[in-house]
């Protein structure tokens, strides 16, 4: 299949008209929804990607329910796939929960292939996110900056750059196309990952102490078990190395996974009334440099909006802190008064005896 759009090749100073946007393989990532993955799959018929991968997590442990619902997910899956393509299958018996059954299905499809575009089953992307993939994969296969290709969009109609995306310090996950390359990088050791959050490249990569505060909750929320996430440690593991991710200046996803069967996204929100564009500019942008200010725009308006309960919270969590440093300031400088009225006192006794005071000192007493 060929989309037949224009656009310029920095790299190599050439204009392509035609681009084969069904050669990018493609992981659909589904569980016990089996109305959803067909209305993902929906837009990919126009494209018909010639290698598909299906992974579907399996029942929890304690649902009989969710064994039916998986297994109509996986039928549901096959159905909507109606065109001739390679299809490669992951089917769980038991449930991995999201951060390895995520994880785990990525590895298992970039043991087979370099690259892919995944899809979870509450994500539609516009076809010309497939596009985007396409010519940026190409584009910077060799590129160790460059984590993935993301398809989502927080700007709120605000352009970025120069180009038809720009970098990013935000591997969102809403639609996304990576390599092995980087996946390679992927990581879920939680102690190397909180460490990082103390080191100085993590201070450079967050402006503000509040941006700061808030990631380290939730790899806090990692560690304790209270959030399995993939995506928390994806984006660490891309910080760690440094890397970027690079995202389209239109959005191209529609997340349709609000509602109370939802793992993460069980309230609506304005992201629920996000829709997907088409996007036709694919140029570069003069600087792969991370745009601050369109992260600074995210961070803001999507992970910790002002006056919001999450700032509020971020903001008890740090004054908590600031408290008990405090805290801990002041016993370490009563402990010190204390050392010093002792030394005092003994400067005081030994100039009345400097004889005994000499003899004490010889025998280590002082």
């Amino acid at each position: 299949m060929f989309d037949a759009f224009w656009y310029c090749d920095y790299t190599g100073g050439l204009v392509i008209e035609n681009v084969e946007t069904a050669s990018v393989p493609v992981l659909l990532l589904g569980f016990n929804r089996p109305d959803k993955l067909p209305r993902v799959i929906e837009p990919l018929r126009s494209i018909k990607p010639q290698r598909v991968f299906i992974a579907i997590d399996g029942p929890r442990e304690g649902r009989p329910d969710e064994v039916e619902k998986c297994l109509e997910t996986q039928r549901a899956a096959e159905s909507a796939i109606n065109w001739e393509c390679q299809v490669e299958r992951l089917y769980r018996d038991r449930n991995l929960g999201c951060r390895r059954a995520v994880s785990e299905a990525i590895t298992w499809a970039l043991q087979q292939v370099e690259e892919v575009l995944i899809i979870e089953d509450d994500c539609i992307v516009d076809p010309s996110f497939v596009t985007l993939s396409r010519v940026l994969l190409d584009r910077y296969r060799n590129d160790e900056r460059v984590a993935c290709i993301a398809a989502s969009n927080f700007q709120q109609g605000h352009w970025r750059g120069d180009g038809g995306y720009y970098a990013s310090k935000y591997p969102h996950c809403w639609g996304w196309a990576t390599w092995r390359r980087a996946w390679k990088g992927y990581t879920d050791d939680l102690d190397t990952l909180g460490s990082f959050t103390e080191s100085d490249a993590y201070a450079a990569l967050h402006t503000s102490e509040l941006e700061r505060e808030y990631w380290r909750h939730a790899i806090d929320l990692c560690r304790t078990g209270k959030v399995d996430s993939w995506s928390y440690l994806w984006t660490f593991s891309c910080w760690l190395r440094g890397m970027v991710a690079l995202l389209p200046n239109k959005n191209l996803v529609t997340n349709v996974g609000f509602g109370e069967d939802s793992t993460h996204t069980k309230e609506a929100c304005e992201l629920s009334d996000l829709r997907h564009e088409v996007l036709e500019d694919f140029s570069a942008p003069s600087t792969l440099a991370i745009n601050q200010e369109a992260d600074d725009f995210t961070f803001r308006s999507i992970f910790c909006a002002p006056a919001s309960p999450m700032e509020n919270f971020i903001v008890s969590r740090r004054f908590k802190k600031l408290r008990g440093k405090t805290q801990g300031m002041e016993k370490e400088l009563r402990e010190l008064k204390k050392e010093s009225a002792k030394w005092q006192t003994w400067q005081a006794w030994a100039r009345k005896h400097p004889v005994r005071a000499a003899w004490r000192v010889l025998r280590g007493k002082l």
